[in-house]
């Protein structure tokens, strides 16, 4: 899996030292938001039903920077993934920073 590099002027290190959870992130407009996320230095937790393509994108994010992104199994109509996803984050990055809200200009 090839993480393309953001060549563009005006992206910046916006989310240094933060941790973000991405839904759908193993492909298609979340993979996307992934790897921007990453460019700008979040820590990204690839969520997705899809654990192959989720440990695929994350490993490739982590080539880029170590430690850049974590996948996590979630389907997000079941409560127990939830659950299991926050006691992920709580072990391994504390809290998440930001909502999509947040990623919008």
């Amino acid at each position: 899996m090839r993480v393309l590099r953001w060549r563009v002027s005006g992206i910046g290190r916006r989310f240094v030292d933060r941790v973000t959870l991405v839904t759908g992130g193993a492909s298609g407009i979340g993979a996307a938001v992934c790897r921007r996320l990453a460019v700008e230095g979040a820590t990204v937790l690839v969520a997705d039903v899809d654990d192959g393509a989720a440990a695929l994108l994350a490993e490739a994010l982590c080539a880029e920077r170590e430690g850049a992104a974590y996948p996590v199994h979630l389907d997000v109509a079941a409560g127990g993934d939830w659950r299991r996803a926050a006691e992920l984050v709580s072990s391994r990055a504390g809290s998440i920073c930001c909502t999509p809200t947040q990623l919008r200009r």
